[in-house]
């Protein structure tokens, strides 16, 4: 540029020299030029011109792609019985560690409203968690095993236990307290000096555990109903209403097993509503005795269009 300034000063002489002069002076003024890579000097563009090596407009943002979530199943408590909630994270490989941090943040305001609770005493920190050979080391802070009743000890350890039993791969729960085993928390009846199991907390399920739908969940042309139950002869029903208190569907449900032995169940059925909105789902049992409704689980759910 230094160069090219020099050669339009030089081009600007405007006295009067002989021609000898005046030819050396261009040959000169040339040789800078090829020196700066540039060629012969050019014309210096109008004011209104925009010079082209510039690009001043802004591209268009382009579409972000949607962000992934997971859903991650959250136990939480109806009353003195386990109950289920599904939260959705953004897809992460740590999803144990997500599965972890929702159930530590509590119910929302839609599950509260279904009835559910946490025994998880508010502040209670995660410090670590390791899965390894299909079980779940979790360490905890003190705030977990803060004052309680054996029966609310017994609960916040079967939420963990439950959460992250869940997750595939994981079948047993090591916990820490500040890095320390305790052998028992707060008097509860499962000793915790070794991994527990989903099978050591029957006496915290319900005769019949919903674990989907949860609450808040989208219904449409099918419902999904899974989880377990120990009801007799393995054999409960399930009744699906809309916001008008429409019959939608009902179903008897059955069990991997019954009648003192809690089974699996996995069944989904077609449905149809002409009144979208919300929904709630009914579980129950019959009497024996009596022919009345027994172990009701109540579940609200959303009821969309195909």
């Amino acid at each position: 540029m230094e160069a090219a300034r020099r050669c339009g000063r030089a081009a600007g002489v405007r006295r009067l020299r002989p021609r000898a002069t005046l030819l050396a002076i261009a040959f000169g003024v040339m040789l800078a030029a090829t020196a700066c890579g540039q060629g012969p000097a050019r014309p210096t563009p109008s004011p209104s011109a925009t010079p082209s090596a510039v690009d001043t407009t802004v591209p268009s943002p382009s579409p972000s792609s949607p962000t992934k979530t997971s859903t991650v199943f959250v136990y939480l408590m109806r009353g003195g019985y386990l109950g289920t909630a599904h939260h959705q994270v953004a897809a992460t490989k740590a999803i144990a560690r997500a599965a972890m941090m929702e159930l530590l943040s509590g119910p929302t305001a839609l599950e509260t409203q279904a009835g559910l609770s946490s025994q998880i005493p508010p502040g209670t920190k995660l410090l670590g968690l390791i899965i390894s050979g299909h079980v779940a080391t979790v360490n905890l802070s003190s705030e977990f095993s803060r004052a309680g009743t054996p029966s609310s000890a017994l609960a916040r350890v079967a939420q963990v236990t439950f959460t992250l039993t869940h997750l595939p791969g994981v079948s047993r729960v090591q916990f820490q307290f500040q890095g320390q085993v305790f052998t028992h928390l707060l008097g509860a009846a499962v000793r915790l000096d070794a991994p527990v199991q989903r099978s050591d907390f029957e006496s915290v399920l319900p005769a019949i555990l919903v674990e989907s739908p949860a609450p808040g969940d989208a219904v449409s042309t099918s419902l999904r109903v899974e989880g377990s139950a120990d009801v007799f002869e393995a054999q409960f029903r399930i009744e699906l209403l809309d916001a008008g208190g429409n019959l939608v569907l009902a179903e008897p449900v059955m069990a991997s097993s019954g009648t003192g032995q809690r089974g699996l169940f996995d069944a989904t059925f077609a449905c149809h509503t002409d009144l979208p909105g919300p929904g709630r789902l009914t579980a129950f049992d019959l009497s024996a005795k009596d022919g009345t409704r027994i172990d009701v689980i109540s579940i609200p759910v959303a009821l969309t269009a195909p």
